[in-house]
């Protein structure tokens, strides 16, 4: 209060002042993430598989990939639909995936800010809602699988919206009146990729488990989940109808049972490495705190309901062929823990302070080992790239003449995490952007020119060819094909 009387904290013009930063901060980081993004634009070669079927789909060939031969070869049932729908309008697949991915991209920058700006209390603290969008704009693998041509992205906004629709649910002092919202979010994201239906039963024990405490009705909670059994279950349905099996082909061509923890746990272990993910432990243990301290704990409770079972499923099965595609899922979640953790430290200037350079700490050193892999990355294609190319590129990511060799702590983190890529890469597990990108460029042309050779009468029109990486050649030449994992 000033001798006037009135309270600078609450002066109608400094609030809009506030507003009118925080509003500027937020358009920063989307703007941020898009032109990062824009960076690392591509199209991976499994993209076309589901592209074919796409196609196939909108030319009344059905959803197969070899016209008559019904193989359920992709699991993102949803994104071939949506493909189909563009391809049926005229617009090519290959041409509306990235701004659809894009799309995506903006949709789950906005739910974060949502939730950030929704948790965060008025006054000084609501500032801390830009914490978890500058992490999520910094950071590489959000800004790769902002393209791809896949589902991922589409996926990612699902579940990370039935997520938090979920917890403000749980989080509101009156019991939920209906679950309608997040089980159709959550019967989407399955319908996108099968492993939603871990997160969702995940999520679901964990709203059973504070409903029951409350002791709550828990009939919202069954009317959703009748409504996520019906979608999921018309799916299941079909594929059975359709494809004659319960499960997609790619299941027991890639997984079958099999348990390939090993490689998982090197997978997890890099990508902790790349993004010095040590610096993630203090925030969150003070999210934790500070939802102790508000009897929210449910939130983290919740979040770590849909990442801690996903990720030993992908651990298990030892990770996957495109670098730390399935961990995407959990950086959003895990950013809006630690902007609340930052602003648990804060508080006064100087806590607030200190938390602001701990923050930007976070950026720099999560960002570092990103930049020099890309910089240093061969700008032609080398299979398997670097461990499958044996000692050819042994001074990739290598900074002891660089002057960032006196970054505390860079030169340990790339001691321990080359070798892990190294090893990875020689069974093609976590192969980087920039590999799958320069093999698209590689193959591209080679479909074009049989398309050519069978325009001219060159090849027959049901010629068919056997390759291992069934995507952009079959799409760009329209030949049939066969592959082991058919």
């Amino acid at each position: 209060m000033d001798a006037r009387g009135v309270d600078r904290g609450r002066d109608p013009v400094l609030v809009r002042w506030k507003a009118g930063l925080l509003g500027l901060g937020g358009l920063g980081s989307l703007a941020l993430l898009l032109a990062h993004a824009w960076q690392y634009a591509f199209l991976t070669d499994d993209a076309y598989i589901s592209s074919r079927y796409a196609v196939n789909q909108a030319e009344g060939q059905g959803l197969v990939f070899n016209p008559g031969e019904r193989v359920e070869g992709y699991t993102n049932f949803l994104w071939v639909v949506v493909l189909a729908a563009f391809a049926f309008a005229g617009m090519p697949p290959e041409v509306v995936a990235l701004p659809l991915s894009a799309a995506a991209t903006t949709g789950l920058w906005a739910v974060t800010a949502w939730w950030a700006l929704r948790s965060s209390p008025s006054g000084a603290a609501r500032g801390w809602a830009l914490a978890p969008l500058l992490l999520l704009a910094t950071n590489r693998t959000v800004a790769v699988w902002s393209s791809g041509g896949l589902e991922t992205r589409l996926f990612e906004l699902l579940v990370v919206a039935a997520v938090l629709a979920v917890a403000t649910r749980l989080v509101a002092r009156r019991d939920p009146r209906t679950f309608l919202l997040p089980a159709s979010l959550f019967a989407l994201a399955t319908l996108t990729r099968p492993d939603a239906l871990l997160i969702t039963v995940s999520c679901a024990a964990v709203a059973l488990g504070v409903l029951r405490h409350r002791d709550a009705s828990l009939r919202p909670l069954l009317i959703g989940a009748g409504l996520y059994v019906a979608i999921v279950g018309s799916h299941l349905t079909f594929r059975r109808l359709y494809y004659g099996d319960w499960l997609p082909n790619t299941y027991y061509a890639k997984v079958g049972g099999q348990d390939w923890d090993g490689e998982g746990f090197l997978y997890l272990e890099a990508f902790l490495l790349e993004y010095a993910a040590l610096l993630w432990a203090f925030p969150l243990a003070l999210a934790v705190l500070g939802h102790w301290r508000r009897r929210t704990l449910v939130v983290p409770a919740l979040l770590g309901a849909a990442i801690v079972p996903h990720a030993a499923y992908y651990v298990s099965i030892g990770g996957d062929h495109f670098e730390y595609r399935r961990f995407g899922l959990y950086l959003p979640l895990l950013f809006l823990l630690i902007g609340d953790g930052l602003r648990t430290a804060g508080g006064r200037p100087l806590r607030s302070t200190v938390a602001a350079l701990y923050l930007l700490t976070m950026v720099a050193a999560g960002s570092l080992v990103p930049y020099l892999s890309h910089v240093g990355f061969p700008t032609s294609y080398h299979p398997g790239f670097p461990g499958g190319c044996g000692h050819e590129f042994g001074d990739w990511v290598d900074v002891e003449t660089s002057p960032l060799r006196w970054v505390p702590g860079l030169q340990w983190t790339l001691d321990h995490w080359r070798p892990r890529m190294w090893s990875l890469s020689r069974r093609f597990i976590g192969l980087r952007q920039e590999e799958h990108a320069a093999f698209v460029a590689t193959v591209e042309p080679e479909g074009l020119l049989l398309a050519s050779a069978m325009e001219a009468g060159l090849l027959r029109p049901d010629s068919h060819v056997a390759i291992d990486s069934v995507g952009a050649i079959p799409y760009f030449s329209g030949m049939g094909s066969s592959t082991a994992t058919d």
